[in-house]
């Protein structure tokens, strides 16, 4: 409504132009330095560092070497080791199962437990992330093994021949110079770890960090959703005991599904008990016991552990891989393999592929940073974080490993019971050293039934995020819509197309929303200088004379007609139209006056949201002065930052929208309007002639 009795607010201090700030504070414009000024004062300032500069940049580049100087053994040790050696308890089940998503031996999990986590450990600015194998990264490793690899029965990269695949990785120089036409699984699977390695140090050179700006919340939540419906099938076949045929392109599921379903009836009893055994104990841990145990300690029960030992002293007791006819996990070597050089012949296949998983794993592994970061109250470095997983992955690459990402699970833990810095990662490390190098023989008679039981409970998390799309559908239909399309292009199309699909669509989502910048009209709130929106707050009334419109969001070329059209709904008025039905009257009634020009003078902008105009946007801006001008409406600018005030400057729009009418905030815009005594912007025009 518009008010009636409105008392003017008095300023404490007084009514402000955009030049009088500007007057007030000494404003300086920013100097315009071209590219190769700002090069030459990179150069400088690199070649001039000083010693302190030197070991500033190593403390950064190597953060370890800043922390063990300063750290408090008698505050930290305890946590750390306590967390370190409960984390590696968790990898040593979970590092297993996630191998075998790969298509590779076991034991490689187990190794992805020990390099990648050391190297990290040393290179990372992230203090709580915890590094290894994650299904959906061993899920896309796997597909890709699945392309590049052959699978004849006993070969030495057959998952879960450890012997052969051991003497694969021992071979001598002269044999890998006679490369085979084939490659075997952890051959595909080195490389592309090499090949992740690789992009994340180039996107860490570039300052890259900031890739993952379009991967929002929902697009994660539902890439996360489909690629765990993706890995949770690919359990099925060891959950029941049954061959399924491999398929691959669009609607693999389905297919994948169909030929469980039709081979169900050959499934073996025994796995079938094992897994439900197995995925009853691990429920009742996770629903019952511990959230009960969380009350009384931070460290939780080791539950997967715990069914992994079940599962192997059962297993050794009544032998049911002879017996049953039960599938287990095979020879495990001790050890640590000898370096050897993954296929470089097969780089250039692997890199597309290689791409997609390094931004997937740095993004979910960022995030993971973040989160902990600000709950710690400390800061991580985006682009550190990819060289630590980019060289990380590089090293574990000669050591038989898969592409790493840090999983929410081992974070989740390492901060529960107690981990405070990187000093936990070491000490996780070297428990799984001893591991190696001698408990992993204990293992080999594992049923795989236990490790797909203990993948398929631990996705319960992923699945449950469907509800993150029916939460946030009250609040924004289209961010529903990206869960949505996210999630269902992985499971039908594939996990890297449907990622794909996904980031374009956040990125068409950010360009529709850019097209419409969003406009309120503003009334004042009785006896302050605060003035809301209208149709949210009863009792903000319009003030006489005049439109006041909240203008949010940039202005730039490709929004403009929007803008207008926005602008026109917004106040009210269409001065085009009533330019032509001005003219039509006067036609008619030469006498004909409306009483637009009684009722409203000026058109306020408030523009505090505006936090980008381009040139074009700027000019339009000018021409929007003209339009409205021409009808006798004068239109003012309040709250410009100086952003936007330099793109006015620099296209010649102040030559039109002139400094009486540019306002520090709203509130001086009105007091000064009020108090003016200077012409309309149609007398303006007038008297120009």
């Amino acid at each position: 409504m518009r008010g009636t009795d409105q008392v003017s607010v008095p300023i404490t201090r007084p009514a402000l132009t955009v030049s009088d700030k500007r007057e007030l504070g000494g404003y300086q414009t920013p100097p315009d330095d071209g590219v190769v000024v700002r090069c030459r004062r990179y150069v400088r300032k690199q070649l001039t560092c000083s010693p302190s500069d030197v070991r500033d940049v190593v403390s950064k580049r190597i953060p370890i070497l800043g922390l063990l100087p300063n750290y408090d053994f008698r505050s930290l040790l305890i946590g750390d080791a306590i967390a370190g050696l409960t984390v590696a308890i968790l990898q040593i089940p979970l590092g297993m199962g996630f191998a075998l998503l790969a298509n590779i031996p076991a034991i490689c999990g187990i190794y992805m437990a020990f390099f990648p986590v050391l190297v990290y450990a040393v290179l990372a600015s992230s203090q709580h992330n915890s590094m290894g194998a994650f299904a959906v990264i061993t899920l896309m490793t796997g597909k890709v093994v699945n392309e590049y690899a052959t699978f004849p029965e006993g070969s030495p990269g057959a998952p879960g021949n450890a012997t052969a695949f051991l003497a694969s990785v021992n071979a001598t120089a002269s044999a890998a110079a006679d490369m085979p036409v084939t490659y075997t699984p952890v051959e595909v699977a080195t490389i592309v770890c090499f090949m992740v390695g690789v992009w994340s140090v180039v996107l860490g050179m570039l300052s890259l960090g900031s890739v993952t700006v379009f991967f929002n919340d929902m697009l994660v939540s539902g890439f996360s959703t489909g690629a765990a419906v993706h890995v949770m099938v690919s359990q099925l076949k060891d959950i029941f005991g049954i061959k399924v045929t491999p398929f691959s392109g669009p609607f693999k599921i389905i297919y994948t599904l169909s030929d469980v379903i039709s081979k169900l009836p050959s499934a073996n009893v025994a796995t079938i008990v094992i897994s439900a055994v197995s995925m009853f104990i691990l429920s009742v841990n996770n629903e019952q016991l511990k959230p009960r145990l969380a009350k009384v300690t931070k460290i939780p029960m080791p539950i997967e552990l715990i069914v992994v030992i079940i599962g192997t002293a059962v297993s050794y007791s009544i032998n049911v891989h002879e017996t049953y006819s039960v599938n287990i996990v095979g020879e495990i070597p001790t050890g640590l393999p000898m370096p050897a050089m993954p296929p470089f012949s097969l780089a250039a296949a692997v890199a597309v592929d290689s791409l997609v998983i390094a931004i997937i794993a740095y993004a979910g592994s960022f995030s993971l940073a973040k989160i902990f970061a600000t709950k710690h109250d400390y800061e991580v470095d985006a682009n550190q974080e990819l060289y630590a997983m980019g060289i990380g992955n590089v090293i574990s690459s000669f050591f038989s490993c898969a592409p790493m990402a840090a999983a929410i699970a081992r974070v989740l833990i390492q901060d529960a019971a107690g981990g405070m810095t990187q000093v936990a990662g070491l000490v996780s490390a070297f428990v799984i050293l001893w591991v190696l190098l001698f408990v992993g023989p204990i293992f080999e008679v594992l049923p795989k039934a236990c490790l797909a039981s203990i993948i398929v409970v631990a996705l319960k998390e992923m699945i449950m995020k469907v509800f993150d799309m029916i939460a946030m559908w009250k609040v924004s239909k289209v961010d529903s819509m990206l869960w949505t399309v996210t999630a269902l292009a992985v499971i039908l199309i594939d996990v890297d197309l449907g990622l794909l699909i996904g980031v374009l669509v956040a990125i068409s989502v950010l360009v529709v929303r850019g097209q419409h910048p969003k406009i309120t009209k503003l009334g004042q709130l009785p006896g302050t200088d605060i003035y809301a929106d209208i149709g949210q707050y009863k009792k903000a009334t319009e003030v006489d004379g005049m439109v006041i419109l909240s203008v949010e969001g940039p202005l730039h070329f490709a929004n403009r007609d929007n803008f207008k059209a926005k602008l026109f709904k917004g106040s009210g008025i269409n001065p085009v139209a009533l330019k032509k039905e001005r003219m039509a009257e006067a036609k008619k009634n030469p006498d004909y006056s409306d009483d637009i020009l009684k009722q409203i003078k000026y058109l306020v902008l408030d523009c505090q949201g505006v936090d980008a105009c381009d040139a074009p946007a700027a000019k339009y801006l000018a021409r929007m002065h003209g339009v409205y001008g021409a009808v006798g409406i004068t239109l003012c600018l309040a709250s410009v930052s100086d952003d936007v005030m330099r793109s006015l400057e620099v296209t010649g729009a102040l030559a039109t929208i002139t400094a009486g009418r540019l306002f520090h905030s709203v509130h001086d815009a009105v007091t000064l309007l009020r108090a003016d005594n200077t012409p309309t912007a149609e007398e303006d025009i007038v008297s120009q002639f």
